[in-house]
């Protein structure tokens, strides 16, 4: 179950968060069943949140858009865990940052000012954390993310 099959959610059904019910295990259902679309609240501004949700657990992206559609934020989930590259944009739509996230630890950063990398930051290959994120991924499945190489790759997450 990973995340490629979740890059065009179009056809998802979409449903207001209000209408959305969480049980004590902290899975989304709708109408008595556990949730798979995208559970959404429209802003004060106009834009929109929306999560994508499968089987009760967020799984995919969750995104934040702008009154005219534009994506202003994305981040990635896989079984409810952050994971993968969560960007940031400007009004524009040019990209400001990227984020990655393994198993909900980040790994990796990268900020953009216009097609330029300005900043860059890896964790190191003898971090601590590597041991915990190694684990995470195998207790849930998690696949591999992309590096930082890919920060600005709109197609990976």
């Amino acid at each position: 179950m990973g995340q490629e099959e979740l890059t065009d959610t179009s056809a998802m059904p979409r449903v207001p968060d209000d209408d959305l019910d969480m049980d004590a295990d902290q899975r989304v259902s709708y109408e008595g069943r556990r949730f798979t679309g995208i559970g959404f609240e429209d802003n004060r501004d106009g834009g929109r949140d929306e999560i994508a949700y499968r089987d009760g657990y967020q799984h995919g992206p969750a995104r934040t858009l702008a009154a005219d559609g534009t994506v202003l934020a994305e981040d990635w989930y896989c079984k409810a865990i952050r994971h993968g590259i969560s960007r940031e944009f400007k009004a524009d739509g040019s990209l400001l940052s990227a984020v990655g996230y393994d198993g909900g630890t980040v790994v990796w950063r990268v900020s953009f000012n216009g097609d330029r990398i300005t900043e860059q930051w890896s964790l190191p290959a003898d971090a601590p954390e590597l041991e915990s994120i190694a684990k995470t991924r195998s207790v849930y499945g998690l696949p591999l993310i992309p590096g930082p190489a890919a920060a600005a790759d709109l197609t990976a997450h």
